[in-house]
């Protein structure tokens, strides 16, 4: 991380402001409400959009965002070649159960190819993240340090394409028949079960080498964590092959099957 590479400083620090928040929302009572598509939304998920959206706003006021709570209530901005995808909490379900596996996540995009990302899990003390260097890093600290101590960053990478049995990681929430079908087809010596965005990382940092998901995701679920696992050496394809893209207006931001690999 180089003078080359500001933009990433930037949302470092943003998630980090934002993850002071949410974890004293999350250490004391959490009220939770229904959004009109019957999934859960918290006081941390508010307070986190308008942390984020503000600062991103101040220091990039040329480029527009699309946050996950944002759009749910209408709020969809003029996209151009260059745009941010923030979920402000991935993993509310995770968040509401007091099980540590949420993140906050921002990610960079450019002609639909996600270029840079940040995934804040503060709760487990840990935040990943990869700039335009094309180089992904994990930083540990806990989350009320005044900032945060990029001189203990830690470079990660994939773990090399072998023929041993796979460790695959799946959803704790959105687990399906679907999945189990597909998984029959590899050598899996290891399941790990997690939420949110956690299990891109899992690859990145070479704890797994496989990620199926065959549901439904939107854009802000899996932007950061694709620049975070592109930049560590993995990557993450729709079921043609090919890399998954951003910026699907027309498809309300819904991605295909998708799976994420260590190559």
């Amino acid at each position: 991380m180089s003078e080359k590479d500001p933009i990433i400083k930037d949302l470092v620090s943003l998630v980090h402001k934002a993850g002071k928040e949410v974890m004293n929302i999350y250490e004391g009572e959490i009220h939770t409400q229904l959004k009109e598509d019957s999934s859960p939304l918290t006081q941390a998920d508010i307070k986190a959009d308008n942390i984020i959206l503000a600062g991103l706003y101040e220091d990039y006021p040329q480029i527009p965002t699309i946050s996950e709570e944002s759009y749910k209530i209408g709020k969809i901005p003029n996209l151009e070649d260059s745009f941010f995808l923030v979920d402000p909490i991935d993993g509310t379900n995770e968040f509401i159960n007091k099980n540590d596996e949420f993140t906050i996540n921002i990610a960079f995009i450019k002609n639909k190819i996600t270029k840079a990302g940040v995934i804040y899990a503060p709760a487990k003390k840990k935040m990943y993240f990869s700039g335009l260097e094309n180089k992904a890093y994990e930083i540990e600290f806990s989350h009320d340090v005044e900032e945060v101590p990029f001189q203990n960053k830690r470079q990660i990478s994939v773990n090399p394409i072998s023929e041993n049995p796979l460790t695959v990681t799946i959803s704790r929430s959105h687990s399906n028949e679907k999945t189990e079908e597909f998984l029959k087809n590899y050598n899996i010596k290891n399941t790990i079960i997690t939420g949110s965005s956690i299990k891109f990382c899992l690859i990145a940092s070479g704890i797994a080498e496989l990620y199926p998901r065959l549901g439904p995701t939107h854009e802000w679920d899996v932007a950061a964590g694709h620049a975070i696992l592109k930049a560590a050496g993995g990557n993450v394809r729709i079921m043609d092959k090919s890399e998954l893209q951003y910026g699907k207006e027309e498809e309300n931001f819904l991605n295909p099957d998708f799976i994420a690999t260590n190559f």
